[in-house]
């Protein structure tokens, strides 16, 4: 069986630092010269038994799950990853519409609920910027996700393990896993 690869992800609120993935220690994907647009969704569809980068692009729209995600929709082959950096309702905002209820269909967790129940409460301005995190197998069978408020620290690292799990036509898929004891 294959070993255990760390998932490392950081994201962004304050705007200077920028949003990354690293698969053990290799900085992955490339977006071109490593820029993730201020306010944006960047998606990024791993292929769970080989981990090669299957999709990776951004996006501002907030309300529609994007049509670039079509061919890997309820597949367990594929794992999705979402940064979502340095949002506010000055830029395209925490997400909406279809997009929340695919995000809910992924498995998002406490995270987007404690979201959107902080800007309920607290009106959208009180935080002003904000990072929302999503790592999800596409049939939404495993899902964690994380919100970070810009207040001090500003960029946060969130770390998992991508574990490998036979699968019954041979092989591995990785799937993934919260450190022990975090």
């Amino acid at each position: 069986m294959a070993n255990s690869v760390p998932l490392t992800l950081i994201n962004s609120t304050d705007g200077s630092t920028v949003s990354v993935i690293y698969l053990g220690n290799q900085l992955t994907p490339h977006l071109p010269d490593y820029k993730v647009t201020l306010g944006s969704y960047w998606y990024v569809v791993l292929d769970r038994s080989s981990l090669a980068v299957a999709a990776s692009f951004q996006t501002t729209d907030t309300s529609n799950v994007p049509q670039a995600l079509n061919p890997y929709l309820n597949n367990p082959q594929y794992l999705l990853i979402v940064l979502a950096n340095s949002i506010s309702t000055g830029n395209s905002g925490p997400p909406d519409g279809n997009l929340y209820a695919f995000f809910q269909e992924m498995g998002s967790s406490a995270a987007l609920a404690e979201l959107e129940q902080v800007i309920a409460a607290t009106g959208s301005g009180t935080f002003g910027v904000y990072a929302y995190t999503l790592v999800a197998i596409m049939d939404g069978s495993a899902c964690f996700d994380f919100v970070l408020y810009n207040a001090p620290p500003e960029t946060k690292p969130y770390a998992l393990q991508l574990i490998p799990l036979d699968n019954l036509g041979g092989g591995s898929f990785y799937t993934p896993q919260k450190l022990n004891g975090v």
